[in-house]
């Protein structure tokens, strides 16, 4: 494990404000040095963090930041760190919590189930850390939830869309995600609505995600009268789809729905188009591989972050992050998740104390915390995600995602 604090001078105390008006926070200076490198992926890697208070001359806030390989999400790239601290000083956002520093810790969590547990048993037994973020993956994240529960350690897994993460959880289990089956409800309201009566779907077999994600697509598209002509299950792992895809084309579908990542949507888009299918497409994902992918162009999904938007606080935040980095061709949700997770996790902070007990009450109380994906975030008690999300219709056009609109 490699640990970065921030240095106690890089503290700025500050008045304490009430938490529907705390502006973002802007994350401490932190030593550089990297992680080491996944057993599965090399450098790609996906964050989980963990909010903690140190023991040393006097008490500052930390946060621990566990970093690993996610091996079904191979979207995920090291930049969705650094939508933590994406710098500048737009909107006076104050450092730490009530004056106290925020500084990063890393540890290597590969998205494995056995070892996001044995992270959460570490963070559990250690009676300072009062937060933890993750892991990435729903997969991974659930399997840990008996552990933080019962340690009584809020769980906030700000990318966990898999349902069942809170659904089967507890008070302790939290997320900012939309889940995955209002992400494909939308899906299937949203392509009946443009006049498609017919589509072929093929989607990630996978029990965790893929599966689950396919039958809220289905139930939606049964309500809604949208037909599937064929459904097939493939793998990410697989290089070629194109016995699949050629049977799913066969009823002459009107169009067609690959629900996956990014990556797997980048080869099989690839296939479909090289077979001969014209038909529109709907998935993907804003991440490079996919972006850069030629066949993939008039893809379309439903955003719940758009890099383009002329939106106020997305535009503050874009060039922020670009200024910070500027090699980085483009924002995505990745980072922009990350950059809110952080504001929500300090505002819950903020607002019921700096324990295990404070901040998930904090969690319960917080309403409007200021959110670059939604505007702002209050959460559903019932639910424990964020009231009433919303998408936005996007298409992929020279690379980058625009808000798609029809007439």
């Amino acid at each position: 494990m490699l640990a970065l604090s921030a240095p106690h001078r890089t503290t700025i105390p500050t008045r304490r404000r009430p938490h529907h008006a705390v502006p973002h926070p802007q994350p401490a200076q932190i030593n550089r040095s990297r992680p080491r490198r996944g057993h599965h992926g090399g450098s790609r890697r996906v964050l989980l963090i963990g909010l903690r208070r140190q023991r040393c001359h006097h008490t500052s806030d930390l946060l621990r930041r566990v970093v690993g390989d996610n091996r079904s999400v191979r979207a995920v790239r090291p930049t969705v760190h650094r939508g933590l601290r994406p710098g500048g000083r737009a909107g006076e956002r104050q450092r730490g919590i009530n004056g106290r520093p925020v500084a990063l810790k890393y540890e290597d969590s590969q998205s494995d189930p056995k070892q996001s547990v044995t992270v959460a048993q570490k963070f559990v037994a250690d009676k300072d850390v009062i937060l933890a973020f993750g892991d990435y993956s729903s997969a991974a994240s659930i399997p840990a939830s008996p552990i933080y529960t019962s340690g009584r350690l809020l769980q906030y897994g700000f990318n966990n869309s898999n349902p069942a993460f809170t659904q089967k959880g507890t008070e302790y289990q939290w997320s900012t995600a939309i889940t995955t089956s209002a992400n494909y409800q939308w899906t299937a309201d949203y392509i009946k609505s443009q006049g498609v009566s017919s589509v072929a779907v093929t989607y990630l077999n996978t029990a965790d995600w893929g599966i689950p994600a396919y039958q809220a697509f289905k139930a939606e598209a049964e309500k809604v009268g949208l037909t599937i002509t064929d459904a097939e299950g493939v793998l990410d792992s697989s290089d070629d789809y194109r016995p699949s895809l050629t049977k799913a084309v066969a009823g002459k579908p009107q169009a067609f729905v690959h629900i996956g990542y990014g990556p797997d949507a980048a080869k099989l888009v690839t296939q479909l188009r090289a077979i001969g299918y014209q038909g529109a497409f709907y998935g993907g994902q804003d991440e490079k591989s996919f972006d850069a992918t030629p066949d993939a162009a008039g893809s379309i999904i439903g955003a719940q972050f758009l890099e383009t938007s002329s939106d106020p606080r997305v535009k503050a935040f874009v060039d922020a992050f670009r200024k910070k980095y500027p090699t980085e061709q483009h924002v995505t949700s990745f980072e922009a998740h990350a950059y809110d997770a952080l504001n929500v996790a300090v505002a819950a902070a903020k607002q019921g104390g700096t324990t295990r007990e404070g901040v998930l009450q904090g969690f319960k109380e917080v309403k409007d915390v200021p959110s670059v994906i939604y505007g702002a975030v209050t959460f559903d008690q019932a639910t424990r995600r964020v009231q009433s999300p919303k998408l936005t219709p996007t298409i992929l056009k020279g690379g980058t995602w625009v808000e798609y609109k029809t007439a």
